[in-house]
């Protein structure tokens, strides 16, 4: 049979038919095609009524209809179902809600919570009401539950502020510094160290580079920093060794000579006889 295509319009002529003068049943042999309108649009008011019950499918596996907007659906409908239902009997699948199966088709109850029992707890709560174990806040129980008020801090009174604080924004007492005030609160600046001045280093160093005063060593200038050479000590030349020794002023006193050797407490004297000063 060969297929007719008729446009549904008012035109009324022999390939059209007027919507509002038929009524269609069937078109014997064929399918009955409504195409869309030009906004992709098919509208139909009223029932869509197959005339067997269960036996007419609207549209097939290789035309599947994109989108079907309901008001309500009465019946059962089979297979899946994609996106979110705004209310359900039960869920997908079984969830725990404190250790007990939770799926939405029944109430549950939670040990310690709506029943007698102990529910684990173990962890922090983002919030509470009151603390689990109070607190001793400058001397006052605090739980949570209340303000308090610190004598000293809050209310007249003393404060035990005994101790050390790690850090501070200004010495309780005022210290010097090289001579300079220093509480603190502001850099200070040293004479002779970060600025032009004399700072009075009185004292002894335990090291220094460099003596400050500049003592002689056997009539030669030593300044701490060169090594010095003496003459008749370390190079050729003559020492000048005259004076008194610390121990003994003379030993011969009618100027001749004697072999006399020192060794701790003894003299060893080899000579002839001479008058000996001890002073």
């Amino acid at each position: 049979m060969n297929r007719v295509l008729y446009e549904f319009n008012t035109k009324n002529n022999s390939q059209s038919w007027n919507i509002n003068a038929y009524t269609i049943t069937s078109i014997s042999g064929d399918d009955l095609i409504l195409h869309p309108s030009s906004n992709s649009n098919i509208k139909i008011e009223g029932n869509i009524i197959p005339s067997i019950s269960e036996k007419y499918n609207l549209g097939n596996s290789n035309n599947k209809i994109r989108y079907i907007y309901v008001n309500q659906i009465n019946g059962d409908v089979s297979g899946n179902l994609y996106g979110n239902a705004s209310s359900s009997t039960k869920l997908e699948r079984i969830i725990k809600i404190g250790g007990v199966d939770f799926t939405g088709e029944h109430n549950i109850n939670l040990p310690g919570v709506n029943i007698i029992g102990n529910q684990d707890t173990g962890g922090n709560a983002a919030t509470a009401t009151r603390l689990r174990k109070s607190l001793r806040l400058g001397g006052i129980n605090f739980d949570g539950t209340k303000d308090i008020s610190l004598a000293g801090v809050n209310i007249i009174g003393n404060q035990d502020t005994t101790g050390n604080a790690a850090t501070t924004t200004r010495l309780k007492s005022n210290i010097y510094i090289g001579g300079v005030h220093f509480d603190g609160t502001k850099s200070i600046n040293l004479p002779g160290v970060n600025e032009a001045g004399i700072m009075g280093t009185q004292g002894i160093a335990s090291r220094a580079i460099e003596l400050y005063y500049r003592p002689q060593i056997g009539g030669m200038v030593f300044n701490g920093i060169d090594n010095i050479d003496l003459p008749g000590v370390n190079i050729e030349g003559t020492q000048n060794t005259s004076g008194k020794a610390g121990s003994i002023g003379s030993l011969i006193n009618d100027n001749s000579y004697a072999n006399i050797t020192l060794k701790e407490n003894d003299i060893n004297y080899v000579g002839l006889n001479h008058n000996f000063d001890a002073h």
